[in-house]
């Protein structure tokens, strides 16, 4: 009996890298930026002007869950927003929409171009072809509402 229970606890400790999907970081390295975000019961709001060499410009990131709704909406906003990722369509949407004036974009979670999932209720994982990005959000500690630092990791696989 001990010895299909330690059969079985090695075959589950060997899996579970299978259960991985795409390439995370694991926050050793430092943050590439920071964001001021407030933290809601079903709303998370980002926003910070940044200046780093993969992005400058007003960045806001905001998600909320609707109750009537079945998918939770996810909104990347920007003003004298400009990207240098190096994936031509993506900069270049960016810096032609909102390099000038205020927008923002509804990135679906089903999105062919764009995939983002949340990952342990703290991390916003956002990923486009080889390009990673992070946006690691505590939760709020004895409050259901707070605002809170974000703290924003990039890496590629390039």
């Amino acid at each position: 009996m001990k010895r299909y229970a330690l059969f079985l606890l090695i075959i589950v400790l060997g899996c579970l890298s299978c259960l991985e999907t795409g390439v995370r970081s694991q926050h050793v390295d430092p943050p590439l930026f920071t964001m001021q975000c407030y933290r809601g019961n079903n709303i998370l709001y980002c926003a910070e002007d940044v200046d780093v060499d993969l992005i400058a410009g007003f960045l806001k990131i905001y998600y909320f869950t609707d109750p009537k709704s079945l998918e939770p909406e996810l909104y990347l906003c920007g003003e004298n927003l400009h990207l240098e990722s190096g994936t031509l369509w993506l900069d270049t949407l960016v810096n032609n929409t909102m390099g000038d004036t205020y927008a923002c974009a509804n990135i679906s979670p089903n999105s062919a171009l764009i995939y983002w999932e949340w990952i342990s209720h703290e991390v916003l994982f956002i990923e486009w072809e080889n390009h990673y990005l992070e946006l690691m959000v505590p939760r709020c500690n004895n409050n259901d509402t707070c605002n809170i630092l974000g703290e924003v990791r990039y890496y590629t696989t390039e």
